[in-house]
Order: structure tokens, then C-alpha cells, then sequence
């Protein structure tokens, strides 16, 4: 006897159920509409947008991503999109073309936009070139054609006029989704490393996800992708790990079948370019600010700087003597995101401590390729001591990161412990407490320029591990760095904390945190020359001082 289709349906869906996809309408970052009408409307605006004013003749779009990505593919699909008659274009040579491989700069105009693709970030190996390379990129400054592979930009050769024609206005950052999630902790640091580079920059910028296909989804499904429960979590954990928000990111397909590209694969790639040109015009219109705004009144701390306040902080801290039961050190961890400048503040505390201001390189920075190893590793000067450790993004489980934390402050994670393979749950890492690598201080490191863009999902994450430090009685105070974007000159960061920008965004984090605005300071980790200048120095010891001021308070408290 044979069995039905409805009931051979209904077996092969149970048998099938954890292939079904699962669609969540609330949690919908984007919401495109899907008809002919809406996507007609789509390109033509796109085919007939004018450049934002000081963009030249074309909006300058150029695909960042790891090789295999589906960088060229994205932009084939652009061009097909846009295309009045939406046919499918192979203009770019994708993975199986071999000119695909040759790691060339080139561009593919479309109306008034153009997309610039290029090697896979990873390809070129050195880390500091493939900085040196984007910034040039950035700047207009490599010609179209240039095989990056063979380019020195430290060459004389190499220093090239800018080609207004070619400066970039926007980057669309290409992750695979279906492998997104095994990126390695290295490789989401470098990928942290140029996506603050191009924030610095002022440059617009987004994430597009490519290989949607193979999350089970099917091309019938494309008209809520957005809704896909398994992109949205994907979307999420992308925005935790490098503090973009979610409302950048967009999806594409890059899956063809004829000669005509599918209405929804169309409308997908058109609703990310209308959204990346809509925010570009809106960056353009906001980096056109004023010089900063300063007020004197709403300051929460008063700087008097001069040569001999500063000779005075740097001996008193040169001296200072631990508090009882602080051991021979006063051990100051510094804690924070992947990026935001942990290391780099070690080193300025530690020129600003050098009775000569030398500037101190010990810790690897960024730029650095040992600055990746996320380890547990201390620095010392006189009697304070100085913990750097991996970002707290950067170990992806948050129960795994509350419970090292804990360890930390406790002493019981030894002094250079790679933290990514420290199992914290094992009986292994039931480590006993060394005395002399207590925790007596937590600085929490923000970058000022980013802080805005922390999502709520991180921000709470933090609030947690903040929370966890006070219950601790440790004492904590936050430090933003970069304070040099938000367009505070060098001189004037003796009233930097006049400067309202800094004012609102230390309100906006006490107001977040819980944390009190008298306990958040600004550090500036941009140095030049062999000796670190007098305003830097000062304000690194000055948060030193009301550091040091504050732990002996502490312990005179619970005593």
C-alpha cells in the first residue's frame, strides 16, 4: 500500500525539522520591500544619484575583505542590479578565474558610483603593509590597476599625489556568513585593527554578508532574510566582536541562475547600496563640524598644568608607597575592548613615569604582530604595576570572560597565561591565590571617537563585568583614549575635559555604566618624537594620582 503525499510531506518535514529555518519579525534589523514597483524605484534612483558636495564625479565604494570572501562576486552583483534590464554581469573575475587571483586594484563604474575591488586583506601577509596600503587606498594615492602584491608603499616610488578621482567615500566590509563565525581571534583583531583605521578616517562604512545560500535559506525566503533568526544571530555576535552596529549590516546573494538576476537578489543588493549612499550623504553632512565647543562650568576635573605640578605628580608617584595588604606593587589592570588602546596606555603611564618623559614602546601595540597573542602580562614602574590582557570581546563567551575576570582580580591566572586556551571551569586552572597579582585597581579603556557605537547587547555585557569588579571592592575608573578625534588639539589638552563633546559622551556612559563621571579621565597615546610632550605626560600622572589617591581609600575603608 502506498503512502500518500500529504503524509509522505508531513514524514519528510519531521524528518527534516532541524532544517527548517526559523524567522523572527522583531528582532529585524532591515525591512525591504520586495515588488516590482518598489525595486523599479530602487534603481532609478541609485542610476540617477548625485555625489554628495566634495565627493567629485563618482561615489567611491571599495569592497574590503578576506580572500574567497566574495568580494568581486558583490560587486557583479551590483552591476547586475543596476543594470536597467538587471542582466547578469561578469565583468569582475570571481574564485574561479584565474585573473580572480591576481591581487590588483581595480575599479567597475556603474552611473555615478564606482566600486573599487581588491586583494583579500590577508593576502599580503604583513600586517603593517596592509595598513600602510589601505590608508593609501583611502587617500586616493594607488593608481587603478596597481598589483599590491609587488607594492612598497615605504618606497620613494610608492609616495604618490592623491587622485581626487579615485579618494574613497565609502567601504563595504565583506564577511562569508556561513564561516563568519570560525574567524580566529587574530584575525579579528587585525580586522578591528583596519576597521578603526577607516573610522578615523571619517570614511563610511558597512558590513555585507555574502553566502546567505548556505544557511538555509532558500531563494523563496529571500523577502524577509532580514527575519532569518540564524543571520540575526550571526549579525549580532559580528556587532559584539567589532562594535559595529547592526543597522550597517546588510546581506546579498551572489547565486545566479540565467541570464537575468532574480527580482529579491536584486532588491537585496539595491537596498544596501540605497542605504550606503543615504548614510554617506549624512557623514558628509555631519564631518563638516565646528571646532570644539569648550565649557568650563560642566568640567568634572580642573587641570592646572605647569612644569612644576608635573615634576611633583611624576616624584610623588615615582614614591608612593602601597597601601597595607597591597604587597610590594599596587596592581592596576587595564581592561577593555579589542582595539580601544589597552597597550598603547601602558606605555604612555609608563613614558609619563620616566623621570626623563622617554617614550616606552615595552608593551606591543596594535601595529604590533605580538600585541595579537592574547595574553595576561604585567609591566612594571617603581611600585605600581601594570596588567595588559586580550580584549574582553575577544574570548566570545561571556560566562568564560566573567569567571577569568574573577581570576584575575583574584591572583590566580599566573603572570603570562594565553588567555584564549585558559579554561577557566578545568581542574587545571584551580589555581592558588599569588599574592603579589591581586588586583587593586580596574582602569576600563574606551576609545572616545567609538564609544557612541557600542551596541546594547555590549554595553550590557559590560555593565556585568563592571559590576563584577565592584562587588569585588575593587576600585575602577574608566580612561577614553583617541581623544585627539574628536578634534581637541594638542593645545588644548590642558581643558580637555571643558571640551562638551567629551562632557556629553561621559554623561552618556555614566548614564549607561552606573559609573560616576568623577571617576572617568581622558588619555591622549599619540606621541611624537623620542620624549612624551608636558600636557600628555600630565594628564596620564594625573590620572595616576587620583588612582593611587583612591585605592589607599579604598583599603583605609574595608580595613
Amino acid at each position: 500500500m502506498g503512502i500518500s503525499l500529504s503524509v509522505w510531506n508531513i514524514i519528510s518535514g519531521f524528518l527534516n525539522w532541524e532544517n527548517v529555518p526559523e524567522f523572527s519579525t522583531s528582532d529585524a534589523s532591515h525591512s525591504p520591500t520586495f515588488d516590482q514597483g518598489n525595486l523599479e524605484s530602487l534603481r532609478m534612483h541609485l542610476c540617477n544619484v548625485k555625489p554628495p558636495g566634495g565627493s567629485g564625479e563618482f561615489i567611491n565604494i571599495l569592497l574590503f575583505g578576506l580572500v574567497g570572501a566574495g568580494k568581486s562576486a558583490t560587486i557583479n552583483t551590483f552591476l547586475s542590479a543596476l543594470d536597467p534590464s538587471g542582466k547578469t554581469m561578469n565583468c569582475v573575475p570571481t574564485g574561479n578565474n584565474p585573473d580572480s587571483l591576481t591581487p590588483k586594484l581595480k575599479s567597475y563604474k556603474s552611473n555615478s558610483l564606482k566600486f573599487w575591488d581588491t586583494a583579500g586583506w590577508n593576502a599580503l601577509q604583513d600586517a603593517e603593509k596592509t595598513k600602510k596600503i589601505l590608508v593609501m587606498i583611502l587617500e586616493g594615492r594607488v593608481p587603478n590597476g596597481t598589483n599590491l602584491k609587488d607594492f612598497n608603499p615605504d618606497s620613494d616610488g610608492a609616495k604618490n599625489p592623491v587622485v581626487p578621482e579615485n579618494v574613497i567615500h565609502a567601504v563595504a566590509f565583506i564577511f562569508n556568513t556561513f564561516s563568519m563565525d570560525n574567524l580566529s581571534l587574530i584575525t579579528m583583531q587585525q580586522f578591528q585593527n583596519l576597521k578603526t583605521l577607516v573610522t578615523e578616517k571619517n570614511i563610511c562604512r558597512f558590513v555585507i554578508g555574502t553566502n546567505c545560500d548556505n544557511l538555509g535559506i532558500s531563494e523563496s525566503d529571500y523577502h524577509h532574510i532580514y527575519e532569518f533568526k540564524r543571520l540575526q544571530e550571526k549579525f549580532e555576535k559580528l556587532s559584539e566582536q567589532t562594535g559595529m552596529e547592526k543597522r550597517i549590516m546588510f546581506t546579498v546573494s551572489n547565486q545566479w541562475k540565467g541570464e537575468t538576476i532574480e527580482k529579491t537578489q536584486c532588491v537585496l543588493a539595491l537596498y544596501a547600496l540605497k542605504n550606503m549612499v543615504e548614510n554617506l550623504s549624512q557623514d558628509r553632512r555631519m564631518a563638516k563640524h565646528a571646532p570644539p565647543e569648550f565649557s568650563k562650568m560642566e568640567a568634572i576635573h580642573q587641570l592646572s598644568i605647569n612644569q612644576d605640578k608635573l615634576e611633583s605628580l611624576r616624584k610623588h608617584l615615582c614614591n608612593v608607597k602601597p597601601p597595607s595588604g597591597c604587597g610590594d606593587f599596587i596592581n592596576i589592570l587595564l581592561f577593555g575592548l579589542m582595539g580601544v588602546g589597552k597597550s598603547a596606555t601602558i606605555n604612555t603611564f609608563l613614558s609619563a613615569l620616566d623621570p626623563n618623559g622617554k617614550t616606552m614602546n615595552c608593551v606591543p601595540t596594535g601595529e604590533n604582530p605580538d600585541s595579537l597573542t592574547p595574553k595576561l602580562k604585567s609591566y612594571k614602574s617603581n611600585s605600581l604595576k601594570f596588567w595588559d590582557t586580550a580584549g574582553w570581546n575577544a574570548l566570545q563567551d561571556a560566562e568564560k570572560t566573567k569567571k577569568i575576570l574573577m581570576m584575575i582580580l583574584e591572583g590566580r591566572v599566573p603572570n603570562g597565561t594565553n588567555l584564549e586556551n585558559f579554561n577557566p571551569s578545568s581542574a587545571d586552572a584551580q589555581n592558588p591565590v599569588i599574592p603579589e597579582n591581586v588586583i587593586h585597581a580596574v582602569i576600563f579603556i574606551f576609545n572616545t571617537f567609538t564609544m557612541d557605537n557600542i551596541t546594547l547587547a555590549t554595553m550590557k555585557k559590560f555593565h556585568d563585568l563592571q559590576t563584577l569588579v565592584a562587588a569585588n571592592y575593587v576600585y575602577r575608573i574608566v580612561v577614553g583614549t583617541n581623544i585627539d578625534r574628536l578634534g581637541i588639539s594638542e593645545s588644548d589638552y590642558h581643558h580637555v575635559y571643558e571640551c562638551k563633546q567629551l562632557q556629553e559622551k561621559f554623561a552618556n556612559l555614566s548614564e549607561s555604566t552606573g559609573m560616576e563621571q568623577r571617576t572617568m579621565f581622558a588619555a591622549s597615546n599619540q606621541w611624537k618624537g623620542d620624549t612624551i610632550e608636558e600636557t600628555q605626560c600630565f594628564l596620564a600622572l594625573y590620572i595616576l594620582e587620583n588612582m593611587v589617591r583612591n585605592v589607599d581609600q579604598y583599603f583605609t575603608a574595608t580595613e
